[in-house]
This record gives structure tokens, sequence and C-alpha cells, in this order.
């Protein structure tokens, strides 16, 4: 096979030389060795873009609510590895095929990015819009439920007396209480089900609280 290594230890061009005069030489030396040097330049760069574009993907799809906190930070160890892979290959380059990566890369990222963001940023804010249409209509429907268990609750009430002076039979009284019970339950638990909600996107419990304060005031 053909040794590479005399040319491998060629002195490096002086700072004055041109870039294209240096990607010359690096191609000349890396094709002979096999890997043509904008070939190795163009999959590094476009792996380290990629990995970075990544990066602002997942606090997007985070914010956005499409991933819990757990599967972000197990995107994002995934990318941090695959950083870390790249600067690991990018030691073992010439500093100045390295600065040919790093411009490379700032390139495409900033072609990829800049689209991105404009989309991101306009799908969050039609989702914060979104919320906060949801928040103001669940407000009002925590009134209207809390009102609900509050009417269910004094029917029980009544009912226990009325079995109680006989005016109706406990069989009776029992089946409508428990219809009754279910029916608050199931009220109830919807603002359970709206904070597992927040829960799964690292939000704090909110509804199943609030709700409860409805229903004593």
């Amino acid at each position: 096979m053909f040794d590479v290594l005399p040319a491998l230890r060629l002195r490096w061009p002086s700072p004055s030389f041109s870039r294209c005069r240096l990607a010359l030489v690096w191609s000349t030396v890396l094709f002979v060795a096999g890997v043509p040097l904008m070939a190795q330049v163009n999959a590094i760069s476009g792996r380290w873009a990629t990995a970075r574009v990544s990066t602002e993907e997942t606090r997007y799809l985070q914010q956005a609510g499409r991933l819990t906190p757990e599967e972000a930070r197990a995107r994002t160890a995934t990318i941090n590895t695959e950083l870390g892979a790249i600067q690991t290959l990018l030691r073992t380059l010439p500093r100045e095929v390295q600065a040919e990566i790093t411009q490379q890369r700032e390139t495409l990222f900033q072609t990829r990015i800049v689209p991105l963001r404009q989309q991101w940023a306009e799908a969050l804010a039609q989702k914060q819009r979104a919320d906060q249409a949801r928040f103001a209509e669940l407000t009002k429907e925590i009134q209207t439920d809390a009102a609900a268990t509050g009417k269910l609750q004094a029917e029980r009430t009544v009912l226990r007396e009325r079995a109680q002076r006989g005016e109706v039979s406990q069989s009776e009284a029992s089946r409508s209480d428990q219809q009754a019970e279910q029916q608050i339950l199931s009220i109830r638990r919807k603002y359970d089900a709206l904070d597992d909600e927040r829960a799964r996107i690292g939000q704090r419990p909110y509804w199943a609280t609030t709700f409860s304060r409805t229903e004593a005031a």
C-alpha cells in the first residue's frame, strides 16, 4: 500500500497561503489516504450543524408540551454525546481544517435554524393564545361545576333526611345517594385529570385545588 506518512509529515503552509491552496494541499494528502478532505469536512460540519439544530428543537418541543421533561433530558443527553464525539474527531484534525469545518458548520446552522426559529416562535405564540383561551374557559367551568356539586350535596342531605322520616325507602335513598356521589366524583376527577396533564409537562398542580376552594366557598 502507498505510504502516506511522508506526506503527512509535510510542513504546513504559512498563514499567507490562501484557503483554496490550503484545501488543495489537504485534499491531495487525504485523498491519497483514501479520505477526501471536502467529503470529511462536509460530513463533520453537517453532523455538527444538525446537532446544534436538534438542541434548539428539543427546547422548542418541551416548551410546546410535546416532550416531557424526562424525554427532553434523554434527548439532550443523546445530542451531547454526539457533540462530544464531534469534538473528539475535530481534535484529530489540523487547526486549519478545524477552522474550515467550524465555518461551514456555522453557515449550515444559520441556514437551517433561522426559518425554524420563526416557525417555532409562531407556533409557541399560537399555543399561548390557545392556552389562555382554554384557561379562561376552564375557569368558567369551575364555577358551573362547583355549583353543580354543591346542589348534588344538598340533594343528598335532603334525601337522607327524607329517608329518616320514612318519606322514601332506605334502598331508594341509598341508590339515589350513590348516583349523586358518582356524579360528584366524576366532576372532581375531571380536574384531577387536568392536573395530570400539567404534571406530564413539568407544571405544578392547579385545577384540583382551585376547584376544591371554589366548592368550599
